[in-house]
């Protein structure tokens, strides 16, 4: 693991700075985006949240799908052969 890494969590940005570099974003709409307008989604990204979490979810949940339908297939061959 980079050094670069962990010094990256242990050294978050503030949140006064993210508002300050986000202070001359739009926010009229609070319903553009999916965390309200878009001086939420500025400060979002500059705060850096984890964009890793919803590609985890897919993929634990194809791996989970990808062993339950053969699993389902072998059942229903060995109760139907019995």
């Amino acid at each position: 693991m980079p050094i670069n890494f962990i010094e990256y969590f242990i050294n978050a940005p503030l949140f006064s700075d993210a508002v300050e570099y986000c202070n001359d974003v739009v926010n009229d709409d609070p319903y553009i985006t999916e965390y309200g307008t878009m001086q939420d989604q500025c400060v979002a990204n500059f705060m850096g949240e984890p964009k890793i979490i919803g590609p985890l979810i897919f993929l634990f949940s194809l791996v989970g799908l990808l062993f339950v339908i053969p699993l389902m297939i072998y059942l229903f061959i060995n109760f139907f052969n019995k």
